[in-house]
């Protein structure tokens, strides 16, 4: 028994021995290989840390971003009062150049995705409104009043395909019949101009004069025009002047219609 704890120690102590020995013979190739142990895991520290930066540097361009949002919506609620006193002011001019009588209203409410459409405004019969009076803004019509209520008033807006108002192109003088044929929202049709007219784009159409509308209110300018097969008449499309979807404030024209003239040209228009 003693013999062979005293062989295990000493087969401990010979192992020890060796172990010590062959640290020391081997401490340069312990060192390169604590040395390449740590190039890697620096790498790999390196590689992690470009990937926190990138993950940082997205949340703070979300953040500026966000940022830039805020400042350009508060930038157009700042610049909304500035462009509402602009358009009030031309409207104001044009009260005073034309020489009849006009009520300001506001727009309350408006329904432009039918072929239908209509606009709501702050004025009825109690400021002395009334069926078939025309509606403009400052840079041209809207519309006539169809039904007035007490404090509101409906106006058939000439985005409806039974609109209809007299048309006069500038410069050569030729008539004819403007309408919605309710297609696109931005693109009015010319009825009625022969095919001889001088018709060109970018000439100004006006209102030829009737019992809604005064001479000369522009109506839209001339964008395309073409030939109808078979026939001698031209096919005229217009670019309105005002924008329904964007109109705010408008005047209301306080001269009722001719209720005899307008039922005597509505019978003699096509429809």
């Amino acid at each position: 028994m003693n013999i062979q704890i005293r062989d295990w120690s000493l087969l401990a102590f010979l192992l020890l021995i060796s172990l010590v020995v062959t640290l020391n013979r081997n401490a340069e190739v312990t060192r390169s290989l604590r040395a390449i142990s740590l190039q890697i895991t620096s790498g790999l520290e390196s590689q992690f840390s470009r990937a926190g930066e990138f993950v940082r540097a997205l949340d703070e361009n979300g953040k500026i971003r966000d940022h830039n949002i805020l400042l350009s919506s508060q930038v157009a609620r700042l610049r909304e009062p500035e462009i509402e006193n602009s358009r009030l002011k031309a409207l104001l001019g044009l009260r005073d150049s034309l020489a009849i009588p006009m009520m300001a209203v506001r727009i309350v409410a408006r329904d432009i995705h039918r072929q239908k459409n209509y606009l709501i405004i702050d004025a009825g019969l109690d400021r002395g409104i009334e069926s078939g009076m025309a509606v403009i803004d400052d840079v041209g019509i809207l519309g006539k009043v169809v039904l007035p209520g007490s404090k509101y008033s409906v106006v058939q807006s000439y985005l409806n395909t039974d609109f209809r108002v007299p048309g006069l192109i500038h410069p050569i003088e030729a008539f004819g019949m403007v309408r919605w044929d309710g297609a696109r929202l931005d693109r009015l049709v010319l009825d009625y101009v022969v095919r001889t007219e001088r018709v060109e784009h970018g000439q100004l159409v006006v209102t030829a004069g009737s019992s809604v509308f005064p001479s000369g209110i522009p109506i839209g300018t001339i964008d395309s025009v073409a030939v109808r097969a078979g026939e001698n008449l031209l096919e005229i499309t217009l670019e309105p002047a005002s924008r329904i979807g964007s109109a705010r404030h408008a005047f209301v024209i306080m001269q009722a219609p001719d209720e005899e003239l307008e039922r005597l040209r509505a019978s003699t228009v096509a429809p």
